[in-house]
């Protein structure tokens, strides 16, 4: 974007990283850092869990925080961020939408705990509500969890049509490979966060 700046501009703009690793404490701080030390004028953050880290921080120093990927609403409060998603209940439409066009009947759920993914996952459950997709299988695990043989297990024997899974990685990888493993092979993933 800075390519696109014109050259005879009166604003002088510079791109200030910093990883989170979309851990929300090193969010935190790296916003702390980015406001205080390096005097950013705003803060592109993404997923639900950095952007409500954040939320507080930039409302206080009064700087506004674009929130990309971030499914869940309550970053989108206030004066000072915007989420720039979907929104959770028309991905779930649109997913559920398509499911049911492909002959989807039963639907099997596993997602991490994660404020965006959460909304996601939500807005899924109530689209297969409306369209009579049956949820015969639903795990929400701790994003820190690295062994899935139980889940996957318990999620193979119901015999979906489709699993759905959203976490971040290695969480994804991980159980998408471990249900891989037992023969499940009808998977969708997103991010949702």
């Amino acid at each position: 974007a800075l390519n696109d700046v014109p050259k005879d501009s009166k604003y002088n703009y510079e791109v200030v990283i910093e990883d989170d690793a979309t851990n929300p404490a090193k969010s935190a701080s790296a916003a702390q850092k980015l406001i205080q030390i390096d005097k950013v004028h705003a803060i592109i953050s993404a997923t639900s869990g950095t952007g409500n880290a954040i939320m507080p921080i930039v409302t206080a120093a009064k700087i506004p925080q674009i929130c990309v990927a971030c499914a869940d609403r309550k970053i989108a409060v206030g004066a000072y961020s915007y989420t720039s998603s979907i929104q959770p209940e028309d991905e779930g439409k649109v997913y559920i939408d398509y499911a049911v066009k492909t002959g989807v009947k039963t639907l099997g759920m596993l997602n991490q705990i994660h404020p965006g993914i959460n909304a996601v996952a939500d807005g899924i459950k109530g689209a297969a509500l409306k369209q009579g997709v049956q949820i015969v299988y639903e795990e929400r695990f701790d994003g820190n969890n690295r062994d899935f043989k139980t889940i996957a297990t318990k999620a193979a024997a119901a015999k979906a049509d489709v699993y759905y899974i959203q976490a971040l990685p290695p969480s994804l990888d991980i159980l998408g490979k471990e249900l891989y493993d037992l023969g499940v092979k009808n998977l969708a993933a997103g991010s949702g966060a």
